[in-house]
């Protein structure tokens, strides 16, 4: 039967190999969704492996750079492609577009028959004709299969293969992908369970955590968001390139004038100045375009997520909408780390031209003019970017090896002694003050501007804020704590907490508890919105710990905190210790903070302060920072809510630090 569907030129888009930008030739689909000729990737596999010394057991799309590891790495790479998934939609509408060809039943074709297919089934992305389509709707595994006229699929279908989005296990083909290692990030199958990841505790079906996570839903909005911010971003640096461009030839203007009142003597200088701009142009230039690039590929790869994400939401199964979301997470966050490293500390060029004083000096003028280049720091480009990704589930984690920082701001509250902070939300911070006014400070965490103040009966220690109830606990130098809610730009009267017998060190909101680092012990109580209500301390474990200045935080249900002997210890919430760093180099640890990735960062109260970072498994240490800018007595260190930005204090001062 011949069908009637759009011809090529009218989705020419849809129906051309990337690579060869010509008409699909045995198209075959990536796990990522993107399409290529058979001979093309192949092409392309084998190019990659010619460029490597070694011998290669993956490769990524050349569109996206999605790693896509072959069936079987072991088999020579000429057989990798055949292996790869065919683009039976593709395929089909390529055939059905020349309008006087019919397309085949591949259910009849498998068996070496040959009919002619009437019918679509959506879910096994196969032609059928009218008799296997009865057999197909019989069937326990397929009668539920959405199943249109081959007619309406032809002028529906968007062209993508769901088939390529695999359900079975790589290790196991076998066998259905149904649990998800959240340790990992990785689906496997029950056998993989049993074998792989038979140890690791954070794992869960895939069912359940579909269901557990319900933003999915809201994916394609969310790439919506991504992707307006990066052609924003796009836009901007477009814009820059625009305006460094003119800069360049408003430069090349007054230096023409110049050369114009002076007589042939001049002329030679004058074309080496234009050839030095010219050479400086070319480099920037190419600065800029790199960037550029990188920008318009990412908002390609943003509109691919985007379609991708909505037919796999609209047709696909949730495990496919899971496994495909989890590789464009993976993906997302390679490319944001590419992002941020090359937009990291750029800089916006402006030039002017600064004439040399000896160009009236016509006989022994060396030089033209010179470039004066002003430099205006760029700070945090890809923020909204980056923010989305987090939204989306992905996260860039700083490496041991890699951590640095950078200082962004210092904030001076003059006639205080700032002794602890922490971040309450994206607009502030709130610390506190020792002087003999004893107070809580609000402010704002970009200006440093108090917002508001609250009086203390005792003297701030320690500071611990509950997102939950919007409630600061703070633990102080006398044997009572206190709790104080904050609303909106509002710190209310704090309210003293009564426990027998106990003094309090370093606080930690986690799930439902305050857990609060005592004498020789970790003690939690439950957190309530009513301060009057907040129950008795349980006891969690016994250590070697004291109430003073002492840091704590949990990660992953781990507890890290410093101890009396001058230890950074990491152990589960009942006590089971992971790690014990000492080092003797280490004098006064005293605060710390952790990031998502497990490094802990650590001040050194010794000598004036000195900031250091701990490896995730607490085996290797080194420092970041051999003193503060201004900082004499580091109190406390604390992260932002964004998790990249450090800030700390002491005295009169609060230093911000960038992480990159």
């Amino acid at each position: 039967m011949a069908v009637s569907i759009k011809p090529l030129h009218e989705n020419s888009e849809m129906f051309s190999c990337p690579i060869c930008s010509e008409t699909f030739k045995s198209p075959k689909i990536l796990p990522c969704l993107h399409t290529f000729c058979e001979p093309c990737i192949h092409e392309f596999i084998i190019s990659m492996g010619r460029k490597k010394d070694t011998k290669i057991s993956e490769f990524a799309c050349p569109i996206c750079r999605t790693v896509v590891i072959p069936l079987n790495p072991e088999e020579s790479i000429d057989k990798w492609t055949s292996k790869l998934q065919d683009n039976a939609t593709i395929a089909t509408m390529i055939a059905l577009s020349t309008g006087d060809k019919t397309q085949e039943c591949h259910a009849c074709k498998r068996s070496n028959e040959k009919s002619d297919a009437t019918f679509w089934c959506k879910i096994c992305e196969e032609a059928l004709c009218e008799k296997c389509n009865q057999m197909h709707s019989r069937m326990k595994l397929s009668y539920a299969h959405a199943v249109v006229k081959i007619e309406e699929y032809g002028q529906s279908t968007n062209g993508i293969d769901l088939n390529g989005i695999s359900q079975h296990c790589h290790m196991h083909p076998s066998k259905q992908l149904e649990i998800i290692c959240c340790g990992h990030k990785e689906p496997c199958c029950v056998l993989c369970l049993i074998t792989k990841h038979i140890e690791c505790k954070d794992v869960n079906s895939i069912a359940d955590g579909f269901n557990e996570n319900n933003d999915y839903e809201a994916i394609p909005e969310k790439l919506g968001k991504m992707k307006d911010a990066s052609i924003k971003l796009l836009a901007e640096k477009e814009q820059h390139k625009t305006d460094f461009i003119r800069s360049i030839e408003t430069v090349e203007e007054e230096a023409a004038k110049i050369a114009e009142m002076m007589k042939c003597s001049i002329d030679n200088l004058f074309e080496m100045f234009k050839k030095q701009l010219h050479i400086f142009r070319d480099e920037k230039n190419t600065n800029h375009n790199v960037r550029l690039r990188l920008l318009e590929q990412f908002v390609k790869s943003l509109e691919h997520w985007m379609s991708v994400t909505q037919v796999v939401k609209d047709e696909g199964s949730n495990t496919q909408l899971f496994v495909h979301v989890e590789t464009m997470r993976s993906q997302m966050k390679a490319s944001i780390v590419e992002l941020r490293k090359k937009f990291h500390n750029e800089n916006l060029i402006t030039l002017n031209l600064k004439r040399s004083e000896i160009v009236e000096q016509l006989q022994t003028a060396e030089i033209l003019a010179t470039l004066e280049e002003t430099k205006e720091l760029l700070v945090d480009q890809t923020g909204d970017i980056f923010k989305l990704c987090k939204e989306l589930g992905v996260f860039t984690c700083y490496t041991f090896e890699e951590l640095s920082l950078r200082k962004v701001n210092t904030f001076y509250l003059k006639g205080s002694n700032i002794g602890c902070g922490i971040s309450i939300g994206d607009e502030y911070i709130l610390v506190g003050d020792r002087t003999s006014e004893k107070k809580l400070h609000m402010l704002d965490k970009h200006t440093g501007t108090i917002i508001d103040s609250k009086v203390l009966s005792g003297s701030v220690k320690r500071l611990c804020y509950d997102f939950e109830f919007n409630q600061v606990f703070i633990s102080c130098y006398s044997q009572t704590p206190f709790v104080a809610t904050i609303h909106e730009r509002t710190i209310k009267k704090p309210q003293k907490i009564t426990f027998e017998e106990e003094y309090v060190g370093a606080l930690f909101s986690h799930n439902h508890s305050i857990f609060l680092v005592g004498n020789n012990a970790v003690r939690k109580f439950s957190k309530t919105f009513n301060p009057n209500n907040l129950g008795k301390l349980t006891h969690c474990f016994s250590t070697n710990t004291e109430s003073g200045l002492n840091g704590v935080n949990i990660l992953d249900d781990n507890i890290i905190f410093t101890t009396k002997d001058k230890e950074i210890k990491r152990a589960t919430l009942e006590g089971k210790t992971i790690y014990c760093y000492k080092n003797e180099t280490i004098v006064t640890p005293e605060c710390l903070a952790v990031l998502p990735s497990g490094l802990v960062l650590f001040i050194d109260r010794h000598n004036k302060g000195s900031l250091h970072v701990l490896s995730a498994d607490g085996i290797k240490h080194r420092t970041l920072l051999e003193k503060f800018e201004k900082i004499e007595n580091p109190m406390d260190i604390w992260l932002d809510v964004d998790g990249e930005t450090v800030y700390i204090a002491g005295g009169e001062y609060i230093e911000v630090y960038s992480l990159y």
